[in-house]
């Protein structure tokens, strides 16, 4: 097992929380106190504590880059920028050019065959 692997980190920890019921539980009810007796960094508590869905995926991003076990299941994050809108103003989503508002009305459903 490589160095990185053995250091206590978000990985380790997230990966345990999903197959520890007790830690689980333990993180329920206490979760500073779970993230603090798991060895995570104080940097990294609070990563999970304040910060979003963001600040967590980079956290993860930067430790699973240097380990080469785990290296392989980052994908990178690609930029996109929104697709321009047709030129009659209907894209579908989100029922723009419905008459019912992409309720899916129009003719009624067939009734016997």
């Amino acid at each position: 097992m490589t160095e990185t692997a053995q250091k206590p980190g978000l990985t380790e920890f997230f990966l345990r929380l999903g197959e520890d019921r007790s830690l689980l539980t333990e993180f329920e009810r206490d979760p500073r106190r779970a993230l603090v007796d798991a060895g995570l960094a104080g940097d990294q508590v609070e990563t999970v504590l304040e910060g979003g869905y963001a600040d967590v995926r980079l956290a993860l991003e930067a430790e699973l880059v240097h380990d080469p076990v785990w290296r392989h299941v980052l994908t990178p994050t690609r930029m996109t920028k929104p697709t321009s809108v047709p030129p009659n103003g209907d894209d579908d989503e989100e029922g723009g050019g419905d008459k019912d508002g992409g309720k899916g009305g129009g003719k009624p459903p067939r009734r016997g065959a």
